[in-house]
């Protein structure tokens, strides 16, 4: 069976249960019910997706802070969109010390 767009299954060995969360990077992590498209799952499924996106670290740094406009930087297109995987090493790494400092 083919699970709906961000869909993960996990089996928890435990109880022999199968469970299924909404993942998305950036928005919280949302545990839905019953079976994929099953109704009550498609019910939880549509709010779920629609939740706006969480500010990683928001609740832990000072608005107006340069902590603040770091955290901001990294969460932006400009960051991840046109940058390659060495290039985002490199900034996080000047940046975070800077951010520290």
């Amino acid at each position: 069976m083919k699970l709906p767009k961000y869909v993960h299954a996990w089996f928890d060995k435990r109880d022999s249960q199968t469970y299924y969360y909404l993942r998305r990077r950036g928005f919280p992590l949302v545990r839905l019910p019953d079976l994929p498209w099953s109704p009550s799952f498609m019910a939880a499924y549509e709010p779920a997706l629609a939740e706006p996106r969480t500010v990683i670290g928001a609740s832990r740094i000072k608005p107006g802070s340069v902590a603040a406009v770091v955290a901001a930087y990294f969460d932006s297109q400009k960051f991840f969109g046109s940058k390659s995987a060495g290039t985002q090493r490199m900034r996080r790494g000047i940046l975070e010390r800077f951010r520290t400092a």
